[in-house]
């Protein structure tokens, strides 16, 4: 319903417009720059906070294969630093 729902981006989209339109009226403002950084930031904590992660289970000896060289390679960097 118009994104007004309990996952739509409707209310979030009005401060960045609210934003845009008050630039696009006085563009010196500092506070039209920081709405539309509001504006966008509360869209990509929305799209961020919309994301589903599924996990496939896998062996412990693919897990083991997959981390020991990223242990090894950080040590080496942390090492070096």
């Amino acid at each position: 319903m118009w994104g007004l729902g309990n996952r739509g981006f409707g209310w979030s989209l009005a401060p960045l417009l609210m934003g845009v339109s008050w630039v696009m009226v006085n563009h010196r403002s500092p506070w039209a720059s920081g709405l539309i950084v509001v504006g966008v930031g509360i869209i990509v904590l929305e799209i961020i906070g919309s994301l589903v992660f599924y996990f496939r289970p896998i062996s412990l000896t693919t897990l083991l294969i997959i981390l020991i060289p990223g242990a090894v390679g950080l040590t080496l960097v942390g090492k070096h630093l």
